[in-house]
């Protein structure tokens, strides 16, 4: 392992064992790959690539918050969202967007790096159409640590692609439609998982929280919120009792994803008459969404208006054909759901309910978490659970 290999794997693992839960989760969900060719540090939203001069060049506080800047654009989802933008301004404004915030935590970023207090507060999106005259003026320099311009990869080995860092640290993550959707997908899951821990710790930075919270909220969608509420639920560790077999190829030892109560899930169907053919659609999407992305262990699906009615089960990933679906419409009742669970041993780890909520018989508390997805406006509130409410 080289010397800026361990100054990597030593404060990723600092990170996440000490007051820097989030960001060291994260840190060790990725791969970390030296490049020469790369000025600093940057990410594709798959992997962070660093050059093992800059590396050792600076202080370990310095490279606490550059990892944590690399981390932030991940978490912000940043390789998906520069697509379509001057890769070069977009790179700029995103850097001014999270730099700020980080600095204000108390981390120590390197002289080089972007900051401005004109943008404090300001969404990268916001800064991005303010920099074309304040570029002119400033000059700023491209990459996201205030390095010169790298140039394309050049990486030995079958399967390496050519990297260009010369627009700056964030690259475009590339890839068809539905690799984007799987990353973002990923992102989503990981980001949520980090949050949980950090937040059962008490160890989650203010000022970045907010900068998530921030960015998030005009796109905030039932995706990101399931992953909120399945997070604790379906919870991933490590251990590192078992190795991870990815980075000791890599000469670094670093602990293995331990991955604990990865169980049942049973998802409940509103078919009753008061459910729209389109709402009735959308709650299929939103199915096989669970059954291909999250992939519990068997996701029971139960139909149900006054009573269950059909009961099928999936294994993980296993898609369900929307083809061949055929709904009793009846009226509306969710207690059958959880006595049907009950009186048939399912057991899930947690329920999801898919409703307009046109009921009031909720039945018992079934004894494990609850997730309702509402479409329409009936203000039924059910008396256990968390709720997610559709467009529609």
């Amino acid at each position: 392992m080289s010397e800026a290999s361990k100054r990597i794997v030593q404060t990723t693992v600092q990170m996440a064992i000490g007051g820097e839960i989030f960001f060291g989760s994260l840190a060790l969900r990725y791969e970390w790959q030296a490049d020469k060719a790369c000025p600093t540090m940057a990410t594709d939203g798959r992997r962070f690539y660093y050059n093992p001069d800059f590396v050792l060049s600076i202080t370990q506080a310095e490279l606490k918050a550059v990892i944590i800047h690399e981390i932030m654009h991940v978490a912000l989802m940043h390789p998906l969202r520069i697509k379509g933008h001057d890769h070069r301004k977009a790179n700029i404004a995103m850097d001014f967007a999270i730099n700020i915030p980080i600095r204000d935590c108390g981390y120590k970023l390197p002289s080089m790096a972007l900051l401005d207090n004109r943008y404090a507060g300001m969404a990268w999106e916001q800064i991005y159409k303010l920099l074309p005259q304040q570029q002119q003026k400033q000059n700023q320099p491209s990459n996201g640590q205030g390095q010169g311009q790298g140039q394309p990869s050049q990486d030995q080995g079958q399967g390496q692609q050519q990297r260009d860092y010369s627009n700056g640290d964030v690259l475009s993550a590339g890839g068809t439609a539905e690799e984007r959707a799987d990353l973002e997908q990923q992102i989503m899951t990981t980001v949520a998982q980090a949050e949980q821990t950090a937040r059962e710790a008490g160890k989650m930075p203010g000022a970045l929280r907010d900068l998530l919270v921030q960015v998030r909220e005009p796109e905030e969608d039932y995706r990101y919120l399931f992953q909120k509420f399945m997070a604790p639920i379906f919870p991933v560790d490590y251990t590192w009792q078992r190795p991870s077999r990815r980075f000791m190829g890599q000469g670094m030892y670093m602990p293995s994803l331990l991955k604990d109560g990865v169980g049942k899930l049973v998802v409940g169907l509103d078919t009753s008459a008061s459910v729209s053919k389109v709402e009735l659609e959308m709650f299929l999407g939103l199915i096989n969404h669970f059954l291909t992305k999250v992939k519990p262990e068997k996701t029971h699906l139960l139909y149900c208006d006054t009573t269950v009615y059909k009961h099928e089960m999936f294994k993980p990933g296993q898609p369900m054909d929307v083809s061949e679906f055929q709904a009793q419409r009846g009226g509306t009742r969710f207690r059958p759901v959880f006595d049907y669970s009950s009186e048939h041993d399912l057991k899930p780890k947690a329920f999801v309910y898919l409703t307009d909520m046109e009921c009031d018989d909720f039945g018992p508390d079934p004894g494990v978490p609850v997730l309702w997805f509402q479409v329409g406006n009936y203000k039924s509130r059910p008396p256990f659970g968390e709720v997610i409410r559709l467009k529609s």
